[in-house]
C-alpha cells in the first residue's frame, strides 16, 4: 500500500478511518481465540472515544490507561486519539501511590 502527501499528512484516527472503510470485514486484531475486524475495531474505539469526550470535555490532555496486552488496549488508544487527547499508558502491576491513583481518577 502506497501513500499520497496528503494521506501522510492525516493523522492517526483518520487513517485508521480510511483502513477501515477499505478492509471493514478484515481482521484488524486478534488475541487468542479473540478476534475484531476493521469495522468492528472502528466501532469500538468510537465508543470509548465519544465516552471520553462525554466525561472530559473536547481539548487535548492526558488520559492515563491501564491495560494488559491484548484486543481491549488497542481500541483504547485509537479511542483516545480519536476524542483529540494523548494517552499515557500504565503497565499492569505498576506500584502507583494512593494519592497518585486518587489524582488520576478524579483528573
Amino acid at each position: 500500500m502506497s501513500l499520497t502527501s496528503e494521506e501522510i499528512e492525516c493523522s492517526i484516527p483518520e487513517r485508521f478511518e480510511r483502513i477501515a472503510r477499505l478492509y471493514s470485514d478484515q481482521i484488524a486484531v486478534k488475541a487468542g481465540d479473540r478476534a475484531l475486524t476493521y469495522a468492528e475495531l472502528n466501532r469500538y474505539a468510537n465508543r470509548i472515544a465519544w465516552a471520553i469526550i462525554e466525561k472530559r470535555g473536547p481539548g487535548s490532555e492526558p488520559i492515563a490507561l491501564l491495560f494488559d496486552h491484548g484486543i481491549d488496549v488497542i481500541a483504547a488508544l485509537l479511542g483516545v486519539l480519536k476524542a483529540g487527547k494523548f494517552y499515557v499508558a500504565h503497565r499492569m502491576g505498576l506500584r502507583v501511590s494512593p494519592t497518585r491513583q486518587r489524582r488520576t481518577i478524579r483528573g
